[in-house]
């Protein structure tokens, strides 16, 4: 991944040089608004079993995106490059799903503020917690601050259920 996006460790743990407040709302920002829609979509009685994600963030970053996919969480600052989505394995994240095109989508700051770009055949579905599902063709979206949700590569999550990307932006 690009450098500004950084993995979380293993541990679970604060990454080095962060403090725990941005984290702490971040975790309670999936807890609360994120889980009960995968619940929901996958069809999972209770909240959705999510990984753990780091407890902190650089309090400087003016918009940080938290993004799970996979089994793995990353969180991204608005210094970073454009975060690439897609079956390429050249990809800052690599998305195997059938409905995934190899350059599927692009997630990017820009003035401030954080968008989806979908470069895909199929579309990428957004749907922000609480609200309807949006299909983003050829188009960008503005995922606002604060906000989180669900993306999905393709094909609606209400079909698929599976291969969610899950994002905050605090």
């Amino acid at each position: 991944p690009p450098a500004a996006v950084q993995p979380d460790r293993a541990s679970g743990g604060p990454m080095p040089g962060t403090t725990s407040n941005i984290g702490a709302l971040v975790n309670s920002q999936f807890e609360t608004h994120v889980a009960p829609s995968l619940a929901a979509l996958t069809g999972t009685p209770g909240k959705a079993p999510l990984p753990s994600l780091p407890s902190a963030m650089d309090e400087a970053d003016p918009a940080p995106l938290c993004i799970v996919f996979s089994d793995r969480s990353y969180h991204w600052n608005a210094s970073g490059s454009p975060y690439t989505l897609g079956r390429d394995k050249a990809a800052s994240i690599t998305v195997a799903s059938e409905y995934a095109s190899r350059q599927h989508a692009r997630i990017e700051f820009r003035d401030g503020a954080v968008y989806l770009v979908d470069l895909s055949r199929n579309g990428t579905y957004v749907t922000f917690s609480g609200q309807a599902e949006v299909a983003v063709k050829n188009q960008e979206i503005l995922l606002p601050s604060p906000s989180s949700g669900i993306v999905s590569f393709g094909v609606s999550s209400t079909i698929t259920g599976k291969d969610l990307l899950r994002f905050t932006v605090a």
